[in-house]
């Protein structure tokens, strides 16, 4: 039972062996570690197709999209750069207001931008859809029908899948500390480690929870995605969407578990038809994160 305690605290925390020569020290002293690890991948896999199998719809619930890849992959760059540019005027302001240091200046205007931009995109993305493609609310999954089920379907799952989502991302850390990579965590994780001012902590679990999931679905299901699966068809669409998702979060230590994060959030997105449901996964998602965070 010590060693089975053991296993989990190391897949769920900072805790444990940080590279495969650690890994393989840790197994060979403790061989049940072997049957736990070896298991491990399986049953967390079974966990969340039983999950898909008895609590999703089968089949896709999502109409045929009016716009394509090309409208969805511009609506996502114009986003990232409109992201971007109000972060650099918000920052450009508390430059000019204030001595602090330019690094904490820049953490602090990373929530304030984002609490600003992220309704704007998604008003702008819905208009801009309405007025080119003719576009209906349902067409990007903005559907109140059946939002408690799906919002409920989207915690459930997520629960499933963090067993899968933790192992792998405690392998790919592995191998890139084995390697040498670049172990840096995304700007915003570091922001949010440093920060010490109760008020702008607050902004940032804000939009982690709130801001975030809302218009990063938004854009990158509700519209990347749909566009992707008009010119490309399904499975193409949800991992072209997942890379972009991946990549756009700019850091290697997080790449796998985002990838695979995104993956399951277009797919419970085609199966209910609704973004309420990766909209809770995503949620759940970044408060397993930031709890993770503080607790290690």
């Amino acid at each position: 039972m010590s060693d089975l305690l053991d296993f989990l605290s190391w897949i769920f925390t900072d805790r444990g062996p940080t590279d495969l020569g650690g890994l393989v020290f840790d197994f060979a002293c403790r061989p049940s570690f072997y049957v736990y690890f070896i298991a491990a991948l399986p049953a967390a896999a079974l966990l969340v197709w039983g999950v898909l199998r008895l609590a999703f719809p089968r089949g896709s619930r999502l109409g045929p999209p009016r716009w394509g890849a090309g409208a969805g992959l511009l609506a996502t760059l114009l986003a990232r750069l409109s992201m971007g540019a109000v972060h650099m005027a918000v920052f450009e302001v508390f430059r000019n207001l204030s001595s602090d240091p330019a690094d904490l200046i820049e953490a602090r205007s990373f929530p304030i931008a984002n609490i600003i931009c992220a309704p704007l995109l998604c008003l702008a993305g819905y208009f801009i859809l309405k007025v080119t493609a003719r576009a209906r609310a349902a067409d990007v999954g903005l559907v109140a029908r059946g939002g408690g089920r799906n919002f409920a379907r989207g915690l459930l799952l997520l629960l499933a899948l963090l067993p899968l989502v933790a192992l792998l991302a405690k392998i790919n850390a592995l191998f890139l500390n084995t390697v040498g990579a670049d172990m840096s965590e995304q700007r915003v994780v570091e922001i949010m480690r440093s920060e010490t001012s109760p008020l702008f902590l607050g902004l940032m679990i804000v939009v982690a929870l709130l801001s975030a999931p809302i218009w990063e679905e938004f854009i990158f299901r509700g519209v990347l995605y749909n566009g992707l699966r008009r010119s490309l068809g399904r499975d193409e669409a949800i991992l072209i969407s997942a890379l972009i998702f991946g990549f756009i979060h700019g850091a290697v230590i997080s790449f796998v578990p985002i990838f695979l994060l995104a993956i399951f959030l277009a797919y419970a997105y085609e199966r209910t038809g609704s973004l309420i449901t990766p909209i809770a996964m995503h949620f759940l998602f970044n408060l397993w994160s930031v709890l993770l965070m503080h607790l290690t």
